[in-house]
């Protein structure tokens, strides 16, 4: 992923910017495989880069695996199918967890939302070393929002790449 997807982050997030950061780094995946086109790729990079708030019919045509299962769970939570927080819980203790059949070609660390720690920042902070806590071995994640980090936060990973900092 270029630098050019990198999403803006001095303004709080909402539900649907949370959600589309969550299911943005399977987009490429999905492009490669035909399950969406070129030009919702393309659509998908510039909704990321320049912070818009992505169209709900539009997430569901692109990400129908995570779309579905969230449409379903939330639709009709007295919070808001669309409140940050809800779309949160739902990437945090949902996705990628309970023996989901769909997502089984995934590696459950990858397919999951997982908090990592930060040990070390690369270059201009793009490429971050992590480790899971309590763990001892570190792997690099991807840093494609541009969020500033330092030694030491705790972030939540997909598909190896940080979405967000917890702490």
């Amino acid at each position: 992923m270029k630098s050019s997807t990198k999403m803006k982050t001095n303004k709080p997030l909402s539900g649907k910017q949370v959600y589309l950061r969550h299911s943005f780094p399977c987009a490429e995946g999905r492009c490669l495989r035909g399950e969406i086109t070129e030009d919702d790729l393309e659509k998908l990079k510039q909704l990321v880069a320049s912070n818009e708030e992505p169209d709900s019919e539009f997430l569901r045509h692109c990400f129908p695996l995570s779309f579905g299962p969230f449409e379903a769970r939330y639709l009709n939570d007295s919070r808001g199918m669309w409140n940050p927080e809800v779309v949160r819980e739902f990437w945090v203790t949902c996705h990628g967890r309970n023996g989901d059949e769909k997502l089984n070609s995934c590696r459950v660390e990858e397919a999951a939302v997982v908090k990592a720690i930060v040990r070390e920042l690369k270059g201009k902070g793009t490429l971050v070393s992590v480790m899971y806590p309590g763990a001892h071995d570190t792997f690099f994640a991807l840093n494609i929002y541009d969020i500033v980090l330092t030694d030491g936060d705790t972030v939540r990973l997909h598909q190896k790449v940080v979405i967000e900092k917890v702490s």
